[in-house]
């Protein structure tokens, strides 16, 4: 059993997210669920080992939780909830975090227990940066709830994903890469963002906040990029730097 497939239309999906008692993720299991055919979901740890060897699966309830089963018998995976291509850009978020002088958490947990941030970076002036990576398709509804509980616990949202179509987009603070292999989060190399944007924080305005905060805030932000001088997501407008 698995939890992340790749469909042919939606593209990678993770169904760890999706949650039952919303209508909206309801309508997205109930369009998939007994309704694709065999060839239109593909593992996707197989798929990024082997992407000329596909490998399809089906979809199942295991103890009220979707999750996705290979059709050959012979084939098992772990069901972690994220792809390596999701482990890898948390990890090299966390590591440009820490290179630059700040302190970062791993699948860091809210006091309630209702929040799970991918890299939660501790920045200058007490900014508390909370980084999302998504690389599944993922609903507005679970983006809206995410977003509200992390600035609930005080935290400044910011979600990575590389869909330009992505439901996130606009609706939250957001910083969008190209789709590429796994092999490209671990190299090092330079990472082009081509879109993004990044409001102003709960209360923030330009009357209540000094410009030491506004310097800690958009040094943090360009915490998640690695740019250097600017930010890389300046306030409001969407721009291309360069992540390196």
């Amino acid at each position: 059993m698995a939890h992340s497939v790749f469909h042919r239309e939606l593209g990678y999906i993770n169904l760890s997210e999706l949650d039952l008692t919303v209508p909206e993720d309801v309508r997205v299991w109930r369009s998939l669920y007994g309704k694709t055919a065999k060839g239109e979901l593909e593992c996707v740890e197989c798929r990024e080992a082997d992407p000329g060897c596909p490998q399809y699966m089906f979809l199942r309830l295991w103890k009220g939780r979707p999750v996705a089963v290979h059709y050959s018998q012979g084939r098992r995976h772990a069901t972690a909830p994220e792809s390596p291509r999701h482990k890898a850009l948390k990890e090299r978020i966390a590591t440009a975090a820490e290179r630059a002088g700040f302190t970062a958490e791993l699948e860091a947990r809210g006091p309630d227990g209702r929040r799970r941030t991918d890299v939660l970076v501790h920045g200058e002036g007490g900014i508390d940066l909370g980084c999302e990576v998504q690389l599944s398709y993922t609903t507005s509804h679970s983006v809206t709830k995410r977003t509200d509980i992390a600035r609930a616990d005080g935290l400044r949202p910011l979600w990575t994903t590389d869909d330009p179509s992505s439901p996130l987009i606009e609706r939250t603070p957001w910083a969008r890469i190209d789709r590429m292999p796994l092999e490209a989060f671990s190299s090092g190399n330079a990472l082009l963002v081509p879109g993004g944007a990044y409001g102003p924080a709960d209360g923030d305005t330009s009357r209540n906040v000094t410009p030491a905060r506004r310097r800690a805030r958009r040094r943090a932000v360009r915490t998640l990029t690695g740019t250097q001088g600017r930010s890389a997501l300046p306030t409001g407008r969407k721009c291309a730097p360069v992540v390196r």
